[in-house]
């Protein structure tokens, strides 16, 4: 289950459904007239829908044997040969793949470089660079309600 930080992921999945691309944007910022009430309602029902996506995997994780693996989007783009191994080691069901054939793999990807073994390539977004795009109440809103799953997912540390 791929999680992403949800300040990050709200604009772009915005975007996305409104301009059928992750690239787009409007002449207009989200926070101005004429998409300031479009974009606070979508962001609001995000916010409670993120909340319900992730309680209901954790739940299955928690209380059924199904396997569940969890990992960060933003893990995959800042270490992507580590969280590969990670993930392959989850679906093998094995405490070290070192000197395996998946490992190799990996590292034949890894050694092609990022632009040869890039499938999906994300736009200029990183961590709290959207922030931009929301008041001040719906970032309050957000990190409230999500509280719990972003500490959970390591997106606010603990004290």
């Amino acid at each position: 289950m791929c999680t992403r930080f949800q300040l990050d992921a709200d604009p772009s999945f915005f975007y996305l459904t409104y301009c059928l691309c992750h690239s787009g944007s409007f002449k207009a910022k989200l926070t101005e007239d004429p998409i300031l009430p479009y974009w606070q309602n979508w962001q609001r029902l995000c916010t409670l829908a993120y909340k319900q996506w992730f309680e209901h995997w954790l739940h299955i994780a928690e209380t059924t044997d199904k396997p569940v693996y969890f990992f960060r989007f933003e893990d995959i783009l800042s270490q992507p040969e580590e969280e590969l191994k990670n993930l392959f080691k989850f679906i093998l069901g094995m405490e070290d793949i070192e000197g395996t054939v998946i490992e190799r793999r990996i590292q034949d990807v890894m050694n092609m470089g990022s632009k040869k073994n890039q499938v999906y390539k994300p736009r200029q977004g990183g961590t709290n660079r959207n922030l931009a795009n929301y008041s001040p109440q719906q970032i309050e809103f957000t990190k409230n309600y999500n509280e719990d799953l972003f500490h959970i997912f390591g997106y606010i540390k603990d004290d």
